[in-house]
């Protein structure tokens, strides 16, 4: 594999398998910011059930990250840096966001569409590895590996619209929000 290495955030490109590299370590990179967001966004819970199910979430993010390292490594992937933008950007936003609000039920709705937001961006990010992954012949047997990861992060997103619609627990948090909000009268 021919792979320059540039400053953090560049990666020069010049074959699939190399384009599938740089995939690989966006997926990583965005592990690494999931855990950042669920982090920040526990710190300003009201719920404390939502609490608990970040933390068994933040839990399937170190097994994905722990996973891709070892991945990464037995593929000889080249160690370098690489951002996952779409995810920085939410992590941004919920900083930001923290920074003018009170904790409420209406900012924990909010923080779990941000945090929703994040897990599709994530899925995403698998999703193009595992395409690119699928047309590389020497390494498709490594599709379950990732294909597995795709189908965890899609199943906490589907918990988490659960807990967002209030199906999950019992403190359901969109009816709590709309109660409290100022624009119902």
């Amino acid at each position: 594999m021919n792979t320059k290495v540039s400053p953090k955030n560049q990666f020069h490109i010049n074959s699939l398998t190399n384009l599938f590299s740089y995939r690989l370590l966006q997926c990583l990179d965005g592990e690494k910011q999931l855990l950042s967001i669920s982090s920040q966004i526990q710190k300003h819970l009201s719920s404390v059930s939502v609490r608990k199910y970040l933390k068994n979430l933040e839990q399937d993010a170190k097994e994905r990250q722990k996973d891709l390292h070892q991945f990464s490594q037995e593929i000889s992937l080249p160690v370098q840096e690489v951002e996952c933008k779409p995810l920085h950007s939410v992590l941004k936003e919920v900083q930001e966001i923290f920074s003018f609000s009170e904790p409420s039920t209406i900012l924990d709705t909010g923080f779990l569409l941000m945090l929703r937001e994040g897990l599709s961006m994530q899925k995403l990010q698998y999703e193009n590895a595992l395409s690119l992954l699928t047309t590389i012949h020497k390494i498709k047997e490594h599709k379950s590996r990732i294909q597995s990861k795709i189908n965890q992060i899609y199943k906490s997103e589907k918990e988490l619209i659960k807990i967002i619609e209030g199906t999950l627990f019992s403190d359901g948090l969109e009816q709590k929000a709309y109660q409290e909000s100022p624009l119902v009268t």
